[in-house]
């Protein structure tokens, strides 16, 4: 029994043997082929390309998340918050005021108001993400509730005031507000625009960089802290700044010496001068034909005894110049109606049309001392009157012949006419004339005021002949 016993272990051992020398060869033949296939592969030369790992977030805040105050009263805060991101799904919000539990709000809100709040207190309020047990550190916000508040509003009469106007600022004033002691500060808003804001103890402020001879709309109101929004009505007021002056390109002093040639005028009255050049016909052409048509002329009175205009184009402007006491004529009988006309003799020849009243204002040029008695009262009225100034070092030049262009600045001033800067005159030479000009120029045009030499050009640069002046001025008045 026990023989059969091991011959039966005997050949259990001997087929163990040979299966696994079989499976041996097998191996080994397998192995052999994998080799000649990685060979065949590698000869192919494949790219293997890793695939990118993408982490995705659990559950978290976006960037730059924060808790804001959207809205605050002395009694309510409303926050608002971003929504978190991630794999884990949001399932509510909480609440915290001061660091304690306030209220749990659902998932799918992002705005929450705090109510029951105490006026003119220090909060802190913060807010925790929850995707189930898995929540965010916390939004945090500071803030602080308003005092009593009574409404706010202007003073009765309250009216704001314009002043220091130039051509291109002026100095605004608004009275203080009434019922409200925490005011955050003042809006104003020049044509609809909101343009500077001052703060709670400010009483005006000053505007730079405006555009000359140009109509603007100031509007201020006062407002109140904490974004509650209470404000003022808007106060109002229009304001034009002032029409330059002319301004030559070449600032070189002006020869303190009168032209020898111009002889005194004839009116004792050293008050009334020569006229000045109007903007209008052609000097040259000694027989234009009159665009206007003046009013009568006595051809008798025995003040018009000038002995050279009978032919001059403008003899009948003339002669209603003298009569009306605009101009006079020299002592030797004759107009000289082609002479140039300086900026003295205009102050006088304009404030003798317009009829200016009083003794003017006190005279602050450099070059006082070149202006003459005989204009100076007439130059420190048209001052006052706003249609004359100065150059920009300061001088008047009362000996500097003007020139069309500074002619039409003064005349346009003086009938405050609406001026277009942009404005294009129709003049051959528009492109000639400043900018700074333009809308003088064009105001005049259209009121016929003025009118080109020949060719139709205005030609801005020339000075003005007494003929011209006298001329213009009629028109001026006429208008």
């Amino acid at each position: 029994m026990f023989g059969k016993k091991r011959r039966g272990l005997s050949f259990m051992l001997i087929g163990l043997l040979v299966f696994g020398a079989m499976f041996q060869g097998i191996g080994m033949k397998a192995v052999q082929a994998e080799k000649v296939d990685v060979k065949t592969v590698a000869d192919i030369q494949p790219t293997f390309i890793k695939p990118p790992i993408l982490p995705i977030p659990l559950f978290q805040w976006p960037n730059n998340a924060a808790l804001e105050v959207t809205k605050i009263t002395s009694t309510e805060a409303t926050l608002t918050w971003p929504t978190p991101g991630g794999i884990l799904k949001l399932s509510r919000y909480i609440i915290y005021v001061n660091d304690t539990f306030h209220e749990s709000i659902a998932a799918d809100r992002n705005t929450f108001t705090v109510k029951n709040l105490t006026q003119g207190t220090a909060y802190k309020f913060s807010i925790v993400a929850f995707a189930g047990q898995t929540s965010l550190a916390p939004l945090t916000v500071d803030a602080r509730t308003p005092g009593i508040l009574i409404p706010i509003k202007w003073p009765d009469n309250g009216v704001l005031a314009v002043s220091d106007v130039t051509e291109t600022s002026l100095k605004l004033a608004w009275p203080k507000p009434e019922g409200i002691s925490n005011i955050s500060g003042f809006r104003v808003f020049i044509d609809g625009k909101l343009q500077h804001t001052a703060g709670e103890d400010a009483e005006g402020a000053t505007f730079t960089g405006l555009q000359p001879s140009t109509n603007y709309t100031f509007a201020v109101e006062a407002f109140t802290t904490a974004g509650l929004g209470f404000k003022t009505a808007l106060l109002s007021i229009d304001a034009k700044t002032k029409v330059p002056i002319p301004i030559e390109p070449d600032p070189d002093p002006v020869d303190p010496e009168p032209d020898p040639v111009v002889p005194d005028p004839v009116d004792p009255d050293p008050i009334k001068p020569d006229p000045v050049d109007p903007i209008d016909p052609d000097p040259i052409k000694p027989d234009p034909v009159d665009p206007i048509n003046p009013g009568p002329v006595n051809p008798i009175d025995p003040i018009i005894n000038l002995t050279d205009i009978a032919n001059h184009w403008a003899r009948e402007q003339i002669k209603e110049g003298v009569t009306r006491k605009i101009v006079n004529g020299y002592g030797d009988h004759t107009f000289r109606p082609d002479n140039k006309v300086n900026r003295a003799e205009f102050a006088i020849i304009i404030a003798n049309a317009l009829s200016l009243k009083g003794e003017g204002v006190v005279l602050n040029f450099v070059d006082n001392r070149k202006i003459g008695a005989s204009s100076r009262k007439a130059i420190a009225q048209a001052v006052e009157a706003g249609i004359i100034s100065g150059f920009h070092d300061g001088t008047f030049r009362p000996d500097a012949e003007i020139t069309r262009l500074e002619m039409a600045a003064i005349i346009a001033r003086a009938m405050e006419l609406p001026m277009d800067p942009t404005a294009h005159t129709g003049f051959a030479d528009d492109g000639s004339i400043p900018a700074w000009a333009r809308g003088e120029v064009g105001a005049l045009q259209k009121t016929g005021v003025i009118q080109g030499r020949s060719g139709n050009k205005f030609d801005p640069r020339a000075n003005a002949t007494r003929a011209e002046t006298i001329v213009m001025l009629l028109r001026m008045l006429d208008y």
